[in-house]
């Protein structure tokens, strides 16, 4: 075989190569068809093409169980190409049933496929064959979404813009993989641009969130647990408030532009040792640094005060965690927040009933 056909051939066979189930190489392939070329004195460049793409159609034709191949005439084992395994799960919401098709590649990252069962236009993307984080995409009229979490998730939940209706969730097992698949509806005039945020549990209950810090949101990692919760906001109304999954805070007032504060806490129903926490939380003017808590006696701030702006209402959030001997919702251990203004002067805010 001279160069003219197998410079022609290889970038053919690079892109057979990645198709699901074939899995050779496509330099072994360009070998071996020049090793039989010139054992049978073949030199035409035609009778070259037509022996290399007998070996790619051989790779082709494996499905199901493997099947032995008889050795080749000049002693060399064939390569064996495993296809790829695949689960399914599927998920019923009201009169709807969804698929989520999870397929094993033996690579770095597997395949995803999800859409609507009867209809027609399903979507697919990559996911991590390790198992860990979310994967998801939209699918039916708008209002619903697919995807995956691990397999050990204990809860997934849906966080909508303020004002918008519920959304309903359902989960199902992908035997053999690390991820179970799930399924979300927005019911009402709703869909997945009034979807904030997917929040969910893992096996150990640590909180994730695929809330971006943006604009609008402010995802704080509790230090002592790795636990994320976020400070939303709403540009429409001034609504803010804090969300974990499944749980979501609103402060009892829009914010106008003066300092707010609040506290959120978390304790897990197994009393697993570092699983509970308090953390407060609050907004202050747009533009604020160098926020710092002045707190009661024998309480103290875990790691550092967080902050960041939410333009979208004018404001900076913060948050911060406490070791609070007390019960720091109830207590109102933070006496006083401070912070630094934009004009470089010091603003401060004292919570009721302290000096």
């Amino acid at each position: 075989m001279n160069a003219t056909p197998e410079s022609g051939i290889k970038p053919v066979l690079e892109i057979a190569s990645q198709e699901p189930g074939l899995g050779f190489d496509p330099d072994e392939v360009l070998r071996r068809g020049q090793r039989a070329v010139l054992r049978r004195r073949v030199l035409g460049a035609g009778a070259g093409l037509a022996v290399v793409l007998a070996v790619v159609a051989g790779a082709a034709q494996f499905g199901g169980e493997p099947r032995a191949l008889p050795p080749s005439s000049d002693g060399s084992s064939p390569v064996v190409s495993r296809p790829p395994t695949s689960a399914e799960a599927t998920l019923t919401l009201g009169d709807a049933t969804y698929i989520v098709r999870y397929t094993v590649t033996g690579g770095a990252e597997d395949r995803l496929e999800y859409g609507q069962a009867g209809v027609d236009g399903a979507a697919g993307s990559s996911v991590s064959s390790d198992g860990e984080g979310m994967t998801f995409g939209g699918a039916g009229d708008g209002n619903v979404v697919l995807g995956v979490v691990p397999a050990d998730t204990r809860s997934v939940s849906a966080f909508l813009a303020p004002g918008k209706d519920q959304a309903e969730m359902v989960q199902a097992e992908l035997p053999g993989t690390k991820y179970r698949a799930f399924a979300i509806v927005i019911h009402g005039s709703g869909t997945i641009e009034d979807l904030r945020s997917i929040d969910w549990e893992d096996g150990t209950g640590r909180a994730h969130t695929t809330a971006p810090s943006d604009f609008r949101t402010a995802v704080f990692t509790v230090p002592s647990t790795d636990d994320a919760i976020q400070v939303w906001a709403d540009a429409d109304s001034k609504a803010w408030g804090a969300r974990m999954p499944g749980t979501t805070t609103t402060a009892p007032e829009p914010f106008g532009g003066e300092p707010m504060l609040m506290y959120v806490g978390r304790e897990d129903a197994t009393g697993a040792a570092g699983s509970t926490w308090w953390v407060t939380y609050g907004l202050l003017p747009a533009g604020a640094t160098d926020v710092q808590l002045r707190l009661t006696d024998g309480s103290t701030v875990v790691g550092e005060v967080y902050h960041q702006q939410l333009e979208a209402i004018e404001a900076t959030a913060f948050a911060a965690e406490l070791d609070t001997p007390g019960d720091g919702q109830q207590g109102g251990v933070v006496a006083e927040v401070t912070w630094v203004n934009p004009d470089g002067t010091r603003g401060s805010f004292r919570s009721t009933g302290w000096p």
